[in-house]
């Protein structure tokens, strides 16, 4: 609206016996951009209002468009130092399927296709386990996959044993995450990563199918290969989990990812994951959330925080569209 313009005209409006009505000119002008400041502020909100007292939730957000990211860890309505260690579950199967990738000569057969769609999509140890024997190689292939994401720079995520009851642990590792003092999560000694990670990881794959670019194949030029990052993309797209961070954004907005959760030994849920790139209207991003909680996680209200996490991050990627 022109201030000086309207404060003319209603001025004159009041001192007139019969020219009351006054005509405002606005101009209609482009929204700014929401800032990434705000969202994190939001989910800073979202963590405090839906998680429970002890509660520990680690959120990493990338753009890849803009190079815009944050990490945000929070417990006892405090912001924490990130880089936290938490039990991997199942996501640490893409680090599994990048593994088994980068020593295929070729496109994998229909059977081996089979396996990793029951090992992403349905989380299955058996197949799991027979793509790392098959494929990454041997007895000691989990540790085989931990070298890969040492090469990639990932120094937090690791496995240390196939997943069959009662397989041996093959190493005990220590890494900057797991030994900081100030946290212990007590993550399963077999698997653990960080939330940034996974993302990293996760972008890797997104470059790589998008562009041929990015991590995966600067790191495995002659191992990894645009098409098969294309396959392992269309693998995590053929996940229909419809829960976590798949339940925050529209059913039909297309979602690469892998989810991850594990009872105790003593059957109690503490831990709970999702690891994904979204391919919003507004603009496609990586989004990495892991939570842990002091005693027992109960399932419904871990799902409804990384959903409306989800929501949050959307809206911000798509302030002008209608859900």
């Amino acid at each position: 609206m022109d201030i000086d313009d309207a404060a003319g005209k209603i001025a004159a409006a009041f001192c007139s016996t019969d020219q009351r009505l006054v005509e405002i000119g606005v101009e209609t002008v482009e929204a700014e951009a929401p800032h990434i400041e705000n969202l994190k502020l939001q989910i800073r909100s979202v963590i405090d209002q839906y998680q429970d007292a002890g509660q520990l939730t680690e959120v990493v957000l990338i753009d890849p468009k803009t190079g815009n990211t944050f990490d945000l860890a929070r417990r006892h309505r405090n912001d924490l130092e990130p880089e936290i260690s938490f039990t991997a579950a199942s996501t640490i199967k893409v680090p599994v399927m990048i593994s088994s990738f980068a020593r295929m000569d070729s496109e994998p057969d229909p059977f081996t296709i089979r396996q990793l769609e029951l090992m992403i999509t349905e989380s299955k140890n058996d197949q799991t386990d027979w793509m790392m024997e098959t494929h990454v190689g041997g007895n000691l292939a989990p540790i085989t996959v931990t070298d890969d994401m040492r090469t990639l720079g990932l120094e937090n995520t690791f496995l240390s044993g196939y997943f069959y009851l009662g397989a041996p642990l093959l190493r005990d590792v220590e890494t900057p995450a797991n030994q900081r003092s100030d946290i212990d999560l007590k993550p399963d000694r077999y698997n653990q990563t960080t939330a940034a990670d996974m993302a990293a990881l996760m972008e890797g794959l997104y470059h790589c199918e998008k562009d041929g670019g990015g991590l995966l194949t600067a790191t495995f030029p002659d191992k990894i290969t645009q098409q098969e990052c294309r396959t392992m993309v269309e693998l995590l797209k053929n996940n229909k989990l419809p829960l976590l961070i798949s339940a925050g954004i529209p059913e039909l907005v297309p979602i690469a990812h892998k989810h991850g959760w594990i009872e105790e030994s003593d059957g109690l849920l503490r831990t709970m994951s999702n690891i994904a790139v979204i391919y919003s209207p507004g603009g496609d991003y990586i989004l990495s959330v892991f939570t842990w909680h002091p005693s027992n996680l109960i399932f419904d209200k871990g799902n409804r925080l990384f959903a409306i996490i989800s929501t949050a991050v959307y809206n911000y990627f798509n302030p002008n569209l209608n859900r």
